[in-house]
C-alpha cells in the first residue's frame, strides 16, 4: 500500500516589513497573531496581499499546499480639531498627519490677533503650513494682544484722576475750581492782624458796658 506523510507548510506574517512566522500542516487552520498596533491607523485585518487581496479568515481558511504570506492592514484614523475663540468653538476632522485649513482670523474690539496656540496662554503657535495633525484630538486656543491706546504712550487705556488743574482739552477742572485753599499753619501775617483786630473790639464793648 502506498502511504504518505502530511507536509507542513509556513505562513509569514508582515507588518510593515516586521516578520513572524507559522508553521502549519496542509489543510490546517493557523492560529491568529496578536493584533499588531500602529500610531494614527486601526488594524483591519490579515490579507493575501500588502493592499486590496482577501482577508484571511482564521475561523474557516484552511492552509494550502504552499506557503504563504499574510500582510497587515491598516485603516488611517481621523482626529477633531477644535477652534476655540474666548469659549466659541468651531472644529475640523482630518485624517492623522494631514495638515489643517486655518481658519479667518478672529476679531475682538481692541485687540490685534496672534494666531491659534495649544493652550489659552503661552503654548506653541500651530504653523498651518507643517504641523501634521497627531495621532489624538487636539485643541487649538485664539490667542491675542492687547491695542495701545491711540494717542498715548502705549501703556493702555487712560484712566486719569479727578486731582488735575487742566483737562487735556485745555478746559479748566472744576475740582481745581472749588477747591478752597486755607492759610497754613503758622502764616502769621495774615491770622495775627485777625487776632489783633477781635481783641480791640472785645476790649471797645467791654469798656461801654461798663459805662
Amino acid at each position: 500500500y502506498a502511504q504518505f506523510s502530511i507536509n507542513s507548510y509556513t505562513a509569514t506574517f508582515d507588518v510593515d516589513g516586521v516578520i513572524s512566522t507559522q508553521t502549519v500542516d496542509y489543510q490546517g487552520l493557523l492560529e491568529e497573531p496578536p493584533a499588531p498596533t500602529k500610531d494614527g491607523y486601526t488594524f483591519k485585518g490579515w490579507y493575501d496581499a500588502k493592499t486590496g487581496g482577501t482577508k484571511w479568515d482564521f475561523t474557516n481558511n484552511q492552509m494550502p499546499a504552499k506557503d504563504i504570506t499574510l500582510y497587515a492592514q491598516f485603516s488611517i484614523n481621523s482626529y477633531t480639531a477644535t477652534f476655540d475663540v474666548d469659549g466659541v468653538t468651531s472644529t475640523q476632522t482630518v485624517d492623522y498627519q494631514g495638515l489643517l485649513e486655518e481658519p479667518p482670523a478672529p476679531t475682538k474690539d481692541g485687540y490685534t490677533f496672534k494666531g491659534w496656540y495649544d493652550a489659552k496662554s503661552g503654548g506653541t503657535k500651530w504653523d498651518f503650513a507643517n504641523n501634521q495633525m497627531p495621532a489624538k484630538d487636539i485643541i487649538l486656543y485664539a490667542q491675542f494682544s492687547k491695542d495701545a491706546a491711540s494717542g498715548g504712550d502705549g501703556g493702555g487705556t487712560d484712566e486719569g484722576g479727578g486731582n488735575s488743574e487742566n483737562s487735556t482739552d485745555g478746559t479748566t477742572n472744576t475740582d481745581t475750581i472749588n477747591h478752597i485753599v486755607l492759610p497754613a499753619t503758622g502764616d502769621h501775617r495774615v491770622l495775627f492782624p485777625i487776632f489783633i483786630g477781635t481783641f480791640l473790639t472785645g476790649l471797645a464793648l467791654f469798656t461801654l458796658r461798663r459805662k
